[in-house]
């Protein structure tokens, strides 16, 4: 009777060695990652990276570029307004006609110069005590030109920075003389 409950156990017995020799060998021959496995992924990696990279320098460089065109518009765009609000209150300007790089105007009594000096736009207020005060920087082109017949100021500017450049044209009508 102990032969017949040996040989009812022999297949389950079998079944164990079975199982116990196939986790033995795949254990023991167990393969690792191969060389040319290991050569891709590093190239898939560096790929990945190198556009990564490139991406990030190129959205650094717009954003630099971005803030750069804005102070550049920024900068002409207050040294207009600074000079239309002037220009346009004025009761007397100097020169009367032509195309000139610096104008005298009178404003209530004071006189006031703006001047086109090199790389800056300057301002001064002889009554104010303000001498040559820059209003804006990097001016690569500038000047005034006045019509005499109906009193008209045409100002023309450019102010580069960098690669950045921006050019602003405005024609102000005095209202002293009886311009709306």
């Amino acid at each position: 009777m102990a032969q017949k409950s040996l040989r009812s156990l022999r297949p389950f017995c079998l079944f164990y060695v079975n199982i116990t020799m196939f986790l033995k060998k795949s254990l023991t021959y167990q393969k690792g990652i191969t060389l040319v496995e290991l050569l891709i992924a590093f190239t898939l990696l560096g790929l990945i990276a190198a556009a990564g990279t490139a991406i990030d320098f190129t959205s650094r460089m717009a954003l630099i570029r971005g803030k750069e065109r804005v102070d550049v518009r920024g900068r002409a765009s207050f040294a207009m307004e600074h000079m239309v609000r002037h220009i346009r209150f004025a009761d007397e300007i100097s020169p009367t006609s032509g195309t000139a790089n610096a104008i005298n105007l009178w404003l209530d009594g004071n006189q006031l110069t703006y001047a086109f000096s090199g790389n800056r736009i300057l301002f001064s207020d002889a009554d104010g005590g303000i001498t040559n005060e820059v209003i804006a920087d990097g001016v690569t082109a500038g000047n005034f030109t006045i019509s005499n017949n109906p009193s008209k100021v045409k100002i023309s500017i450019t102010i580069t920075s960098g690669a950045e450049s921006v050019s602003l044209e405005s024609t102000v009508s005095l209202w002293c003389k009886g311009n709306t």
